[in-house]
């Protein structure tokens, strides 16, 4: 368990004082294995998930979570959770906590919208600077400018994740008091079904651009080339290039996103459209965009739903539950909504930024490739900004290079603490951490012998279904993923999006009714078992399983 001494670079590796501190697990989600971020992306998640979300914990004052920290080990983030230090702290947040939740109680889409165009509006000024012909002094501002951003935005994330996600805990809570039902109830998974979001609206616009495809005549063309041939295919007639202009408004309004979330590393889709022009392939066989018919069936359902449950409610209870209800329904699209306009969008635009500098860096010998800049931090950028012609970053940038290169076959363990692990899960149970709890995981399951079931979970989303399991690690491996398969994953997030049409079950290894698999497959109508545990471990690809998700069993059924 001893972690041995490195460079510290972004002030938040990971020491053995550390461990002396706290216990500390490792959070797969975010860095899987073999995925570790660079140092200027660590640099940007560790400040962000510490100094702003600390601050933002104390506006949003949740009464025993003071929020995660987190380390960097080797790129891979550790994160533990911080909690108040006594009952009178326990007492204190909780009288202000009612006083902060009000605003969000009345006119949550006000805030959210208003959080939006912040965000928004940053961006569109990175996106279309002119980096190429600026002053040393101003990008030496620019970048300055991205540190004070980088406050600001991961204040925003937290402070509306925890707490919309607060609310929707008091929700929750309420339903247990007043109905018997928590978030795994059928009844209570329906009042979350039937919203929109914007990664949605990425699926939507993509169906769009399929459709002007077969319009302009051009369906075998796209059909019958590798999605990587395509683009140069259809800038051989005026039908393609009318094709093309509509596709490349698609990239200009919806393209800022990654290959994978949560890293500069990858390249966005305006760079590199394949998994762009991969969807769209998929698309071109179906004339309507089939979720939008979905999405207005379970809207219509849930709105029965309301109306049933309130009515169930003593007639003095029927106005607060109401209330509670609309703003805790919002922390379910706003948990898809924040990875658009939070992660999607800042590490697309972050990248489209540093390598412009990387670039200009490269002109003037100070770096050999443009993206060596994410071997280093803001603070060594600047350095050399201040005299580009002399001051070097290429021994760092080989050395850290060599580093994170061989961190890809570095796995951390998955706990350290001085404390037996157990106990450690059971203080991040207790402290009612929304992020702990509702959004990436929440309390393991409670055994159920008497299901005979081959792995036990949650129910993210009802519904029994049987089907092949496919069993996958990365979102690079969507396109393995068949027609009617039932997909096997560890975790998933937004960019895991457009394999949810196709497939026709989920098992996860983690999440919570929060989590991106639970949101997405109650809005498709897919039966989903979230925390099991080791379902990839246990189920193979190719092998047949059922998904009973009404009671969070699965099956495997030719052993």
């Amino acid at each position: 368990m001893a972690v041995e001494p490195r460079e510290d670079y972004s002030y938040y590796e990971f020491k053995e004082d550390d461990i002396d501190d706290t216990w500390w697990v490792w959070d797969m989600g975010h860095t899987p294995p073999g995925a570790p971020w660079s140092p200027m992306f660590t640099q940007w998640w560790m400040y962000g998930a510490d100094v702003p979300l600390a601050q933002a914990m104390e506006d949003a004052a949740t009464p025993r979570s003071k929020g995660p920290r987190s380390r960097s080990n080797r790129g891979y983030h550790m994160v533990t959770v911080s909690t108040p230090h006594n009952d009178a702290e326990i007492q204190e947040r909780a009288e202000r906590y009612r006083q902060a939740v009000l605003p969000w109680l009345q006119d949550p889409d006000k805030i959210l919208n208003d959080i939006k165009a912040e965000l928004s509006a940053v961006y569109e000024k990175y996106k279309n600077y002119d980096y190429a012909n600026a002053g040393w002094q101003d990008l030496m501002q620019w970048v300055h400018e991205w540190e004070v951003f980088c406050h600001r935005h991961w204040y925003l994330h937290f402070w509306a994740m925890v707490s919309t996600g607060a609310i929707f805990v008091d929700w929750e809570n309420l339903s247990g008091e007043l109905l018997g039902m928590d978030a795994h109830h059928p009844t209570f998974q329906k009042l979350m079904r039937g919203f929109d979001n914007n990664n949605f609206e990425t699926e939507r616009q993509l169906h769009a651009v399929a459709q002007k495809i077969i319009d302009e005549g051009l369906k075998d063309t796209v059909l019958n080339n590798k999605p990587e041939e395509i683009l140069s295919r259809l800038e051989t007639s005026e039908a393609g290039k009318r094709v093309l202009a509509e596709f490349n408004k698609f990239l200009d309004n919806f393209g800022w996103r990654n290959f994978m979330m949560d890293t500069y590393t990858t390249p966005t889709w305006r760079e590199n459209p394949t998994p762009a022009m991969v969807r769209i392939q998929q698309f071109i066989n179906f004339p309507t965009f089939k979720l939008d018919e979905i999405i207005a069936k379970q809207a219509t359902e849930r709105k029965q739903a309301e109306e049933e449950i309130v009515n169930k409610l003593p007639v003095d209870q029927r106005e607060w539950y109401r209330i509670l209800m609309a703003a805790g329904q919002k922390a379910s699209v706003w948990a898809e909504d924040h990875s658009f306009f939070f992660e999607m969008q800042s590490h697309s635009v972050g990248r489209y930024f540093w390598l412009a500098v990387g670039k200009r860096l490269v002109e003037t010998g100070a770096l050999d490739k443009a993206d060596d800049i994410f071997m280093l931090v803001p603070q060594e950028v600047l350095k050399i900004l201040t005299d580009p012609y002399r001051v070097k970053g290429q021994k760092i940038a080989k050395r850290r290079r060599a580093e994170w290169d061989d961190a890809k076959n570095f796995w951390p363990e998955p706990y350290y603490g001085r404390i037996p692990q157990p106990d450690a899960m059971m203080e991040m149970m207790s402290s009612q951490d929304v992020i702990f709890t509702k959004i990436t995981q929440e309390k393991p399951p409670e055994p159920r012998p008497e299901l005979k079931a081959d792995l036990i979970g949650v129910s993210g989303s009802p519904g029994v279904v049987e089907g092949i399991a496919r069993v996958i690690m990365s979102p690079v491996q969507m396109g393995e993923v068949q027609e009617g398969e039932i997909l096997v994953a560890p975790i998933t997030d937004s960019t895991w999006t457009p394999v949810f049409s196709i497939v026709k079950g989920v098992v996860l290894n983690t999440g919570a009714p929060l989590c991106h698999a639970a949101i997405i497959a109650r809005e498709y109508g897919l039966p989903a078992v979230l925390n099991t545990g080791m379902g990839t471990d246990v189920i193979k690809t190719g092998q047949r399983i059922k998904v009973d998700a009404d009671v969070g069993a699965v099956y495997i059924l030719d052993k």
